[in-house]
């Protein structure tokens, strides 16, 4: 299963890269996850944003680390799920905005899974973000906060 955001952030670098990933695996038949994701965190990624948006993006990385004790260093890029741990997960997400992501990041680390963070190319050129840095950044602080206190929810 595939969740993607809606303003496809990494293009189709993200796809490319699980796809790469996938067939690397592939002569084993065994994933060493059941979830990946397109991740600005990994070493490799080509991020070629304003200074702008780079702070914002560690802001975030580190509010969620901090209040939510999160490991995934990005958590906002396209996610590649076993259908088996959807299932599982996705009854707990309730954001229907660009916090979707991070909650299923969320309850996927509280399952104890691991998340691999694929590497992607974002850069505003290619693809301009839709985010509105004060309006949906100070959204996902609050949603940070509300997950918070909902995060003694119990999985498996």
């Amino acid at each position: 299963m595939i969740l993607t955001a809606s303003d496809l952030p990494f293009g189709f670098s993200d796809l490319n890269n699980f796809l790469s990933w996938y067939k690397a695996h592939a002569p084993t038949k065994q994933l060493p996850t059941n979830m990946a994701m397109g991740s600005k965190g990994n070493p490799r990624s080509v991020i070629r944003n304003p200074l702008s948006r780079k702070i914002m993006t560690g802001i975030y990385r580190a509010a969620r680390r901090t209040f939510l004790g999160m490991k995934t260093k990005d958590s906002q890029g396209s996610v590649f799920i076993r259908g088996t741990l959807a299932k599982e997960l996705l009854p707990h997400v309730v954001s229907r905005n660009f916090f979707y992501s991070t909650e299923l990041v969320f309850f996927a680390e509280q399952a104890g899974e691991k998340v691999e963070e694929l590497a992607v190319t974002v850069a505003d050129e290619i693809r301009p973000s839709t985010v509105r840095p004060l309006k949906d950044g100070s959204r996902m602080f609050l949603q940070i906060m509300e997950l918070r206190k909902r995060e003694n929810q119990t999985l498996r």
